[in-house]
């Protein structure tokens, strides 16, 4: 079945339609924008604390949180197109000021706008696939979206810190991205129908087999994002090198990402739901590999199966949220997961430092192993919920 055969409902869509849902996932990691520039913001604002300084970066997380709610709900008042389109004005725009201004409070209020931006958007990513294609190409499209997402991620990561080493607010002249955005879904994304116009309203409730996804969500991010909040602390404390090699392997793992978004749609077809135990695993004996390296080069092989987990991982988790919701609103249960991502990533530092506590402090290895153990228990859980086809209805 070609691009431009693929049917739904009431028409065709094609490849262009596919295009358009891929480049809402552009900025998804615009996070890894700044992040290699805090050093540099850092010493731009010389009277402002390390701790209020990394504000620039958690600041944009703390507005995704409302905004990935918000987009959920606003689906029953407005067009999905309006919406995305509005989310990605407010992301490019607050992006490309926080360029020009100099004043630190501006920089953290321009922050807020980005991440809120960005929070409109996200849920649009994946709950726009089974609304306009189904079957195997929906698999391919969720694969492929996560390679989008870990590309642009590595991207970043190495413009980002090339153009801060120029000067620390170049970085934020990616945000420019957005307008590519903007374009290719001002022109290419359906329009859509008025909520409301031709069917009934859905009340918003949880079931129970959404809560069971929430929580696997919640665990598994709070395993993934560790490797990402520690894997600098990590690799300077082991003596596997500076923050260049640090890079290196979040490198990697975006490098993880991509292989295995691009093998998602062909895995999911032949074993289904087993992805995740699969992707379960390798992230499991990545934090194992990554803990006990001795040298830098199996600590980016470490790296990589972590990542290796992302492409099996959440477009599997993401697409049960959507089926799940299918009959109500697929939009409203996405945000919510994402939502849950945010929050994951924001207690994530709690759960690292008690790691940490509970071991004596100072080690970063600890956390790595837990995280390895975590991720084999959610591997045996998922393994019970396959074989009792808890989610077998659910279907791309």
């Amino acid at each position: 079945m070609g691009w431009i055969n693929v049917v739904t409902e009431k028409r065709n869509y094609g490849l262009s339609v596919a295009i358009a849902i891929m480049i809402l996932s552009i900025l998804q990691n615009h996070v890894n924008i700044v992040s290699p520039a805090m050093e540099r913001i850092n010493a731009a604002f010389p009277g402002y604390s390390d701790k209020t300084v990394a504000m620039v970066l958690t600041i944009a997380s703390i507005g995704a949180i409302p905004a990935t709610l918000a987009a959920g709900i606003l689906t029953y008042r407005f067009r999905e197109k309006d919406i995305v389109l509005f989310g990605f004005c407010l992301l490019t725009i607050s992006g490309i000021l926080s360029m020009i201004t100099s004043n630190f409070v501006f920089l953290l209020v321009l922050r807020f706008f980005t991440g809120f931006g960005a929070g409109l958007v996200s849920p649009f990513q994946t709950s726009l696939i089974p609304k306009y294609f189904s079957g195997n190409r929906a698999s391919l499209l969720y694969g492929l979206q996560c390679c989008v997402v870990s590309s642009f991620a590595i991207i970043y990561g190495f413009l980002g810190g090339w153009l801060a080493s120029k000067q620390w607010n170049y970085c934020f002249s990616l945000y420019s991205l957005g307008l590519l955005g903007l374009l290719v879904v001002l022109f290419w994304l359906p329009r859509g129908e008025v909520p409301g116009s031709t069917g009934e309203k859905h009340r918003l409730s949880f079931k129970g087999i959404y809560i069971l996804v929430l929580c696997f969500t919640f665990v598994y991010q709070i395993g993934i994002f560790s490797f990402n909040s520690e894997i600098s602390y990590f690799i300077t404390s082991r003596n596997l090198g500076d923050s260049v090699y640090a890079g290196y392997c979040v490198a990697m793992n975006g490098l993880g990402a991509v292989l295995s978004g691009l093998i998602y749609g062909s895995l999911r077809k032949k074993v289904g739901l087993w992805v995740v135990p699969v992707g379960l695993l390798s992230i499991s004996l990545g934090f194992v590999v990554l803990a006990q390296a001795s040298g830098i080069i199996i600590a980016m092989v470490g790296s990589l199966m972590v990542g290796f987990s992302i492409g099996m991982i959440m477009p599997t988790v993401l697409n049960l949220s959507a089926a799940i919701y299918k009959d109500s609103n697929p939009n409203w249960a996405t945000a919510v997961t994402l939502c849950m991502v945010s929050v994951a990533q924001f207690v994530n530092p709690y759960f690292t430092s008690f790691i940490r506590l509970l071991f004596g402090g100072g080690s970063y290895r600890e956390t790595y192993i837990v995280c390895g153990i975590l991720m084999l228990i959610l591997c045996v859980l998922s393994c019970i919920a396959n074989q009792k086809k808890l989610f077998k209805e659910y279907t791309i």
